[in-house]
């Protein structure tokens, strides 16, 4: 999913020229007013933070498949 978001993302900013000027000017004064260790900082924040939610969205669909398969177990006993 991240990989999706991350395709259909750098689609929109190729596809409208407004939303990459705006991405760009924005990357550009967000770094110049960073120092190098408050931006190695927030690059291992955001990298932190998208292995989290790998995990969160493994999780989720893991304990999906659990309940299916207990929603399923219990049917077959009430049969």
């Amino acid at each position: 999913m991240p990989a999706g978001v991350w395709f259909l993302v750098s689609r929109i900013a190729r596809r409208y020229n407004i939303v990459d000027d705006a991405y760009k000017k924005g990357k550009e004064t967000l770094w110049k007013a960073l120092s190098k260790k408050q931006q190695t900082s927030l690059v291992l924040f955001f990298i932190s933070f998208f292995f989290f939610m790998e995990i969160l969205w493994r999780m989720m669909f893991e304990f999906l498949i659990a309940y299916m398969q207990m929603r399923d177990a219990l049917l077959q006993l009430q049969i």
